[in-house]
Order: structure tokens, then C-alpha cells, then sequence
């Protein structure tokens, strides 16, 4: 059975400098927000941008995985979101290269007001039953989760008002990615290196140990600003800065918060 590897995150969480640093590694191919539905959400989403989550356009520009040929006859055939990813990693295993995926796990949780959310990872049902998986998630404390999206994120600022409607999604997320490894963006911070390495180890990667000399040059979907502004050395975690002690003290009588907290060991 062919392998694909996967990273799950939801978004402000740190899955794109935590992505960087995987595509750091020896011999891999990382693409970057991929779903099953992208192309047509992102549409959606950005009418007047010209804006791809195209598996195979990302291959090309990111890694040059494919030659001008071989990119006409793509065009020649409809190929739906399956057949694409089998062409790439029938590629990357040609060139000995790894392919990792990172999800777009928005879609499935935040996805409004463009579709009703399924609560379900739509990539990781799809690939599952190809493919052998990989896979680790990412996760932040709900707390710093929702406000970091809601200070960067103008659709989830407008669609989830109160983290009181932001924890009932999270929580479903969260008895997802208890299925698998899973990573607190609050241990990276404190400890890059020791927790890249264990990511590698989930992903089955040899872990590269010159793999931050590459980070700049890393290309991927997201916010890149911690790698190329200040550095990934100085990456530090912050915590519930926007909330009052009164508002904090309700959050935490939640009962969503706390099956949040004892699923994940957050106190």
C-alpha cells in the first residue's frame, strides 16, 4: 500500500511554520492547504483573486515536479482531486522524494458562510481508503486559538462572535486528531528542534538536522511572517491577552472548554 503522510491543523495554530520546517527535511514535497474541495472553495472565497489550491499547480511551482509535456497533457484530461494526488506521488516516488499533505481542515470546521461545515476530515476519508497514512496534528490552546483568529481571520471574526460558538467546532476537531499524534504548538515553541523531531518520527522522516538554513527559502500557503521576520529561535507562545479575568473565569466554567481541556491535558 503507497504511503502519504498528513498534517492536520486548524488554522492560527502554527501549521504553517510547523509545515515549513517538515518541507525542510531531506527528499520531501510538501504541498499546503489541500482539499478535496479547494479549488472550488477558494473561488468562492476570493472571486477576484486569482488564488489555486490546486494540488498539481503547486507541485510545479513549488518543486518544479513536472516538465511543460507533461503539464499540456494534464490539461487534456479531466482529472479529478484523486487522480492528481496519485500522479504526484507516482512522481515524488520516481525522483525518491516524500510527499506530505497539510490539510485545509478550515473547510471542514470554519467553513461559514460558504458551506455548512461537516465536522469530518473530508482529505484524510478520502486518502485513507487508498493509501496508508501517516499523519500528525497540531493544536494550540482553544483560548489563544480563538483569539488569534479572530485578530487575523476577518470570515471567522465575522461568522463565530463568541468563543462560546467557537468551542463546540474545536471540540469536534479535537476528538479528531485524538485518533493520532498530536502536537501543542506550545511544546514547539518552547522546544523546536526536540518537537520537529518527534513530528519527523510520526511522519516516518529522517530527521534533517541543518533543516532551519532552508526555512527562508520555503515556499507555502499561510503566514510566514515568524520564520522571515524574527526567526524561528524567537517564536514564543502568548497567552489569553484579550480576555478579562471575569470573561476568563467564565470560559473555564464551559463545558465545552473543559472536555476541551481534559481531552488535550490543557489547564
Amino acid at each position: 500500500m503507497k504511503i502519504i503522510r498528513l498534517i492536520h491543523n486548524l488554522p492560527r495554530s502554527g501549521g504553517t511554520i510547523i509545515s515549513k520546517c517538515i518541507s525542510a527535511q531531506k527528499d520531501v514535497v510538501l504541498l499546503s492547504e489541500i482539499h478535496p474541495d479547494g479549488n472550488e472553495m477558494i473561488k468562492k472565497m476570493f472571486p477576484k483573486k486569482n488564488i489555486s489550491r490546486d494540488p498539481i499547480s503547486q507541485s510545479v511551482r513549488w518543486y518544479n515536479l513536472f516538465t511543460s509535456s507533461e503539464i499540456e497533457e494534464f490539461k487534456n484530461k479531466k482529472l479529478n482531486f484523486e487522480d492528481k494526488i496519485e500522479i504526484i506521488l507516482k512522481k515524488c516516488e520516481i525522483n525518491n522524494k516524500k510527499l506530505v499533505i497539510r490539510d485545509w481542515s478550515y473547510l471542514d470546521y470554519l467553513s461559514l458562510p460558504y458551506k455548512e461545515p461537516s465536522f469530518e476530515n473530508k482529505l484524510y476519508n478520502v486518502l485513507s481508503k487508498k493509501y496508508q497514512i501517516y499523519n500528525f496534528s497540531v493544536i494550540r490552546h482553544p483560548i489563544e486559538t480563538y483569539l488569534s483568529m479572530i485578530n487575523r481571520v476577518r470570515l471567522i471574526r465575522e461568522n463565530y462572535q463568541s468563543i462560546n460558538i467557537f468551542l463546540p467546532v474545536y471540540i469536534k476537531y479535537c476528538k479528531f486528531i485524538k485518533k493520532f499524534n498530536y502536537y501543542k504548538f506550545e511544546d514547539f515553541c518552547l522546544s523546536v528542534d526536540q518537537t520537529v523531531k518527534k513530528m519527523c518520527s510520526s511522519l516516518k522522516l529522517e530527521f534533517n538536522h541543518e533543516y532551519k538554513k532552508k526555512l527562508k527559502d520555503i515556499k507555502i500557503t499561510g503566514d510566514p511572517g515568524p520564520v522571515s521576520s524574527i526567526g524561528i529561535s524567537k517564536i514564543r507562545e502568548r497567552r489569553f491577552t484579550s480576555f478579562s479575568n471575569v470573561e476568563l473565569e467564565n470560559i473555564m466554567r464551559n463545558h465545552e472548554f473543559k472536555q476541551i481541556s481534559n481531552l488535550l491535558n490543557y489547564h
